[in-house]
C-alpha cells in the first residue's frame, strides 16, 4: 500500500497514497483527487476570506446550542480522561514559563473567574472539601505538623512583627478605658447576646458604630452591644463584605 502512488490533480506532483485523504463517501476504498498539503492550502485561503463571517457563525451556534456542545464535550472528555490529562500535564511541563507569565499579566481575571466559580458552586466545593478532609485526616495532621517544625522561627518572627502591629494600630484596646467600657457592657446586657439571646456563652463587646471610623465613639456606653462568638463573626463578616463591595464600585 505504501508503495502505491498517484497523481495530484493540482500540484501534478507524483506521491504516495499517504499523502492523499481517505474519501469517507465512497463505500470502498478510495483517495481524494488533490494532496494534503494542496487541499490544506486551499482550505486556509478560504478561511482567511471568510474568517469575520466563519467567526460570527461559529459564535452564533455556540450561543444556540450551548446545552448540546457542553454534553458532547463532557461524553468526550469522560471517554478520553486520561489521554487528555497526560496531554495537558506533558504540555504544562514544556511550557512552564510561557503559563507562569500567563498567570503574571492575568492575575486580576483568573481571581475574578475563581470568585464566579466559588459563588455558583459554593455548596458543591464544601462537600468536596468536608469529605476529602475526612478521608484524609491524618495525612493531612502530619504535613500540619511536619510544616509548624520547619517554620518555627518564622512564625515566631511573624506572630512578634503581628504583635507589633496590632499595639501600634489597635493601641485603643490596651488602654484601660477600654476594658472599663466593656465590662460596662457586659453589665448593662447582663452577659446576654443581644442578637440571639443565647446566655452562658462567651460574648465579646461590640461597637455598632466602627471604633476605627469613629474615634469619639470608642468608650461611649450606648455604641456598646454585647453579641457571642457566633452573632459577633457574622456581624464583622457583612461590615467587610459591604467595604469591598464598596471599594470595587468607587
Amino acid at each position: 500500500m505504501t508503495n502505491l502512488t498517484k497523481t495530484c490533480t493540482k500540484c501534478q506532483e507524483e506521491k504516495t497514497l499517504s499523502e492523499f485523504y481517505r474519501d469517507n463517501r465512497s463505500d470502498y476504498v478510495k483517495y481524494l483527487a488533490r494532496c494534503k498539503v494542496c487541499i490544506n492550502e486551499h482550505s486556509q485561503l478560504k478561511y482567511m476570506e471568510n474568517r469575520e463571517r466563519r467567526l460570527s457563525q461559529c459564535k452564533q451556534y455556540a450561543e444556540q446550542n450551548r446545552d448540546k456542545i457542553s454534553k458532547r464535550m463532557k461524553k468526550y472528555y469522560e471517554a478520553n480522561k486520561e489521554r487528555i490529562t497526560e496531554k495537558q500535564a506533558k504540555h504544562r511541563k514544556e511550557n512552564r514559563e510561557y503559563f507562569q507569565n500567563w498567570r503574571d499579566t492575568h492575575k486580576e481575571h483568573i481571581s475574578k473567574l475563581n470568585k464566579k466559580y466559588r459563588e455558583v458552586n459554593r455548596d458543591e466545593l464544601i462537600e468536596k472539601s468536608r469529605e476529602y478532609y475526612y478521608n484524609n485526616q491524618q495525612e493531612l495532621l502530619k504535613k500540619k505538623q511536619e510544616y509548624r517544625s520547619n517554620r518555627k522561627e518564622e512564625r515566631r518572627k511573624y506572630f512578634k512583627e503581628y504583635a507589633i502591629r496590632q499595639r501600634q494600630n489597635n493601641y485603643w484596646r490596651f488602654l484601660p478605658e477600654y476594658y472599663q467600657w466593656k465590662t460596662a457592657v457586659y453589665k448593662r446586657d447582663n452577659y446576654i447576646c443581644q442578637d440571639c439571646g443565647e446566655t452562658h456563652c462567651k460574648v465579646n463587646a461590640h461597637h455598632i458604630k466602627p471604633a476605627k471610623d469613629y474615634p469619639d465613639l470608642r468608650y461611649e456606653l450606648d455604641n456598646g452591644i454585647c453579641l457571642c462568638v457566633k452573632c459577633h463573626r457574622k456581624v464583622h463578616m457583612v461590615y467587610n463584605k459591604s467595604n469591598k463591595n464598596d471599594a470595587s464600585s468607587s
